[in-house]
């Protein structure tokens, strides 16, 4: 921005600046305790429940370089999801309202 010498522009140049403080230690924990704090109201999703898992390795040695080997890996699962989370508890009073209609 271009600074000239006059009242309004200059303290409209130096409001600027100002708004554009780096963040303080203060904002930077009060972020952090945010972050854990709707870590923990959140549910941990559970993991799917493997039923079958089958592993298969197969190695065979390259006819034109024989120092390196190709090696494919094939893994089989039966995977069974989770449920589905149990819809969020609702107030007594919005029970009274759905009653109500």
């Amino acid at each position: 921005m271009k600074v000239t010498t006059g009242t309004d522009t200059e303290t409209r140049v130096r409001s600027l600046m100002a708004q554009e403080k780096p963040s303080s230690l203060m904002k930077w924990l009060g972020r952090q305790i945010g972050h854990v704090k709707g870590a923990v109201k959140n549910p941990v999703p559970t993991p799917p429940k493997v039923v079958y898992r089958k592993e298969t390795v197969q190695e065979a040695a390259l006819p034109q370089r024989p120092q390196e080997i190709l090696r494919r890996t094939t893994i089989d699962e039966v995977v069974i999801p989770p449920p589905p989370p149990p819809p969020p508890a609702r107030s007594p009073q919005a029970r009274k309202v759905e009653n109500e209609k």
